[in-house]
């Protein structure tokens, strides 16, 4: 009979416990080796955990195959504290349920897959009464986490026996599928736990040029029309009303007159607003209207504008969607409205850049604590609905060509 070792870790929280995050730490570890619950102390107790580590190694070398649940996340913790243990066979209970359910339920949680299974729930009393109320893990008391990463230990193993009497019934393709995505997830995890070493240096020289080019962008646009001044290029209401036409309500200083008892009138400048009206450079895509006048009547419209007029305040207009997907589906026929468009989807790639590339990632780095000049992304196998990887925390999958240059090998070449 295969040898199995099903296992759980708890760690400290910080940023959801990212096993990469310099201070997080390992608490503990729970395991069932032929029929053997066993928990081991790492640092939970403040006491040398040599000896925990210790037979945490001797059971994985024992273990010919290795379960757990979002496995790879658990993986990553002994490796931390172990960095040259081998892994052999994976099995993420998880990840299997993930594809029986035809990828239907992303990220299965163990407490509703053992709840289907009829196998009964997790103790989530550490959750609700301590991690949610902002009680880190060292401060649960022992005997409550302890039969809390007991139960969750034992609800994976069950798990898994349920999923393999599932499993025996399935055509050998599935099966094999099943197979093959537990061996990529030792890949992953690799992967993952290497991480990627970025030029934190050169992304901030990046960035500032990258700066530069968008301000020089938003002075194009600005001058491409003198009513142009006022846009705020950053917000979709006014794009809106630049591409498809309508008007915005721009904040000024404007004249209020008052009689005095004398009879005289004065005038006095207060903080108000003008609007300004634009006209259409492009006809917008149909059922691409947004909130909330998507939702309103021509008559509810005109209605509303004219107790706006009466209070003093800003009128409504009828804006549309400006993403970058609709912006190069737009077909604008004048020279305007073709360099605006241009102008606007080469100021959305700049700032994607800054934003998501050369101050996103080190921005993402410094609050991940991560080691200097290296990132952790993350490779997801239980999101896409079509079984495809995808990767977040950053996207490695959908970095920019332009950021290329910031990577480099660990290895001399």
């Amino acid at each position: 009979m295969t040898k199995i070792l099903t296992f759980d870790c708890e760690s400290t929280t910080y940023e959801q416990g990212n096993p990469f995050s310099a201070p997080n730490r390992l608490m503990c570890v729970g395991t069932l080796f032929d029929g053997v619950y066993e928990h081991h102390d790492i640092e939970y107790s403040g006491l040398p955990y040599n000896r925990s580590l210790e037979r945490l190694l001797q059971l994985f070398k024992q273990a010919q195959t290795i379960i757990g649940f979002n496995l790879k996340y658990d993986l990553h913790w002994i490796r931390r504290y172990i960095p040259d243990i081998k892994f052999r066979n994976f099995y993420c209970c998880q990840l299997v349920e993930f594809i029986l359910s035809n990828q239907r339920l992303p990220y299965p949680a163990l407490d509703h897959v053992a709840s289907e299974y009829g196998l009964g729930n997790k103790l989530d009393v550490v959750r609700t009464e301590y991690w949610d109320r902002g009680i880190d893990t060292p401060d649960v008391p022992e005997a409550i986490l302890n039969e809390y990463l007991e139960q969750d230990v034992r609800l994976t193993y069950g798990v898994y026996l349920k999923q393999q009497e599932v499993i025996k019934e399935l055509p050998k393709n599935r099966r094999s599928l099943i197979q093959l995505h537990n061996r990529d997830l030792g890949t992953l995890q690799e992967a993952e736990f290497n991480g990627m070493y970025f030029d934190k240096n050169e992304a901030e020289n990046f960035a500032k040029t990258t700066g530069e080019k968008l301000n020089d962008t938003i002075l194009k646009l600005s001058g491409l029309d003198p009513s142009y001044s006022i846009v705020n290029w950053n917000s979709g209401d006014h794009l809106s009303a630049v591409l498809y036409g309508g008007g915005i309500n721009h904040s000024c200083m404007v004249e209020s007159k008052r009689v005095l008892k004398s009879g005289e009138v004065k005038t006095t400048l207060v903080k108000g607003f003008r609007t300004v009206i634009f006209p259409r450079l492009v006809k917008p895509l149909p059922r691409t209207e947004t909130l909330p006048t998507s939702k309103m009547e021509e008559h509810e419209i005109l209605r509303a504008n004219v107790e706006r007029l009466k209070a003093r305040k800003p009128l409504v207009f009828r804006t549309f969607e400006t993403n970058q997907p609709v912006l190069r589906t737009l077909a604008p026929k004048s020279h305007l409205g073709r360099d605006v468009i241009k102008l606007l989807l080469q100021y959305a790639d700049l700032e994607a850049l800054l934003t998501k590339g050369y101050v996103g990632i080190p921005k993402l780095q410094n609050k991940m604590q991560w080691e200097p000049n290296t990132i952790h992304g993350q490779f997801n196998q239980v999101v896409a609905v079509t079984g495809r990887l995808s990767s977040s925390k950053p996207n490695l999958q959908n970095f920019a060509g332009s950021l290329k240059p910031l990577f480099y090998s660990r290895f001399p070449v």
